[in-house]
């Protein structure tokens, strides 16, 4: 009879210290999901890629729909992380395009001040953990800049560009490939391939430069 008692109170401890833990997982859980669910919402209005958060928080809501709080929890890390990657590369990824096309601008004589300051601000907020709307809004800012300083650059480099291949033309020369390699260039900058653009304006440039006629330099 002791025996059984001993067993049974055992028992019982054992449930309510199982009870208790899933109570607290459950409260983790619960404070957490409020928590990631405000991030996704950010991360959204930022237009941010977090497909990959997505389907984490897809397995979460399962997992808390079946009351299973540790594993859900552990979801929560991986959706944590993830939206984290998300931010950290896609960032990353515009302040390199940003610094691209800076570079593109300079190599062409344009003034790129205001834009490289823009660009440090966002550096400079990224180092000290800045909220995300403000960081996409500021490097937004920086590629914005860069980007129509350089689109000024190259709308004038294709004016003189095609001006000159016209007066080729009217002097009876071939101009075809030229003209191919141009069409080309202006593809690639309306698609944002803005190094791409150049290179192929300076091929298309390359093919009738040597024909131009000495002493009529453009």
């Amino acid at each position: 009879m002791g025996a059984s008692y001993l067993k049974a109170l055992q028992l019982q401890k054992k449930l309510e210290e199982k009870a208790k833990k899933e109570a607290e997982n459950r409260k983790k859980a619960e404070e957490e999901l409020g928590a990631l669910e405000g991030l996704l919402v950010e991360y959204e209005k930022a237009d941010l890629d977090i497909s990959e958060a997505r389907e984490y928080h897809k397995k979460v809501k399962e997992l808390m729909s079946a009351k299973e709080y540790g594993d859900a929890l552990g979801e929560m890390k991986k959706l944590r992380e993830a939206l984290e990657k998300a931010k950290v590369a896609q960032l990353d990824d515009m302040i390199s395009a940003s610094e691209e096309v800076i570079e593109l601008s300079r190599n062409m004589g344009a003034n790129t001040e205001k834009a490289e300051r823009l660009l440090k601000e966002t550096k400079e907020a990224l180092e000290k953990e800045a909220p995300l709307g403000d960081l996409v809004k500021k490097v937004r800012s920086a590629w914005s800049e860069a980007e129509r300083v350089l689109q000024e650059r190259i709308s004038g480099a294709f004016s003189e560009a095609q001006s000159l291949m016209v007066k080729l033309k009217e002097m009876g020369e071939d101009v075809s490939t030229a003209e191919e390699l141009f069409q080309e260039a202006r593809e690639a900058s309306d698609a944002g391939d803005y190094k791409k653009a150049l290179d192929k304006l300076g091929e298309s440039v390359n093919c009738w430069l040597p024909r131009w006629p000495t002493g009529s330099g453009p």
